[in-house]
C-alpha cells in the first residue's frame, strides 16, 4: 500500500468538518429568500422542497391550526418541534406566540439549522435551533437516537410535537424519543406525532 493512498484515505476525514463548516456558511450567504412572513425570510425553493414538497407556508398554517384544535396550544406556550427542518412550523409560530411563549427545535440537518437561526431566532429571540444527532468528539451517545438524550431540562414543555419523524426510526429508536418526550413535558402537556 502506498503513502499516498494512506494519505488519501485518511484526509479527507479530517477535512470533512472544515469542509462542511464552509459550504454550510457559504450557502446561506447566497440563498436567495422566497417571499416573506411575518418578518421572516421564507427559505429558498431548494431548501423547502426538501420537508415534502407542496405550499410551504399552507402546510406550516396547517400544521399550527392541528397544534392549536387538537394539541390545545395557547399563546404563551413552551413548545418543542422535534426534527424542527427548515421552520415550516416555526415560521407560522412566530405569528402565533406572544413574548412569554417559547419554541425549541432541533433536526439533525446543519444547513436548515443554520438557516434557521440566521432568519428566525435573530427576528425572535424566543425561537431557539439546535442541530442534534451529529457525532462529536468522541462521544457515543451523540448521534445514537436509541439513547440520545433531548438536551431540555424535564418538565420544560406544554406541548411537543414532532411531524414525519417516528416514519425514518426503527422501534429502539422511537421509544426513546418517547422516553424523552414524556421527560420533557410537563405534567398535563400534550404531544402531537404523525407517522
Amino acid at each position: 500500500m502506498s503513502i499516498a493512498y494512506k494519505i488519501g484515505k485518511y484526509v479527507p476525514r479530517l477535512f470533512k468538518p472544515i469542509a462542511k463548516r464552509l459550504y454550510v456558511s457559504t450557502y446561506l450567504r447566497f440563498m436567495q429568500p422566497s417571499g416573506t412572513f411575518h418578518g421572516i425570510p421564507l427559505p429558498p425553493k431548494t431548501l423547502a422542497s426538501e420537508v415534502g414538497g407542496g405550499n410551504f407556508m399552507k402546510i406550516g398554517k396547517g400544521s399550527v391550526d392541528l397544534l392549536v384544535s387538537l394539541g390545545g396550544l395557547q399563546s404563551f406556550h413552551h413548545v418543542l418541534d422535534v426534527g424542527c427542518g427548515i421552520g415550516i412550523v416555526a415560521i407560522p409560530l412566530s405569528a402565533f406566540l406572544d413574548k412569554n411563549g417559547s419554541y425549541e427545535g432541533f433536526d439533525i440537518d446543519e444547513l436548515m439549522v443554520k438557516w434557521c437561526q440566521t432568519y428566525i431566532t435573530s427576528r425572535y429571540p424566543n425561537f431557539n435551533f439546535r442541530v442534534a444527532g451529529l457525532r462529536a468528539g468522541d462521544s457515543p451517545i451523540e448521534g445514537n437516537p436509541s439513547i440520545w438524550t433531548f438536551p431540555y431540562k424535564s418538565e420544560s414543555f406544554d406541548l411537543v410535537f414532532l411531524f414525519s419523524v417516528f416514519t425514518h426510526m426503527f422501534p429502539n429508536e422511537t421509544e426513546n424519543y418517547l422516553s424523552e418526550i414524556n421527560r420533557v413535558l410537563k405534567s398535563g402537556g400534550k404531544v402531537l406525532a404523525t407517522f
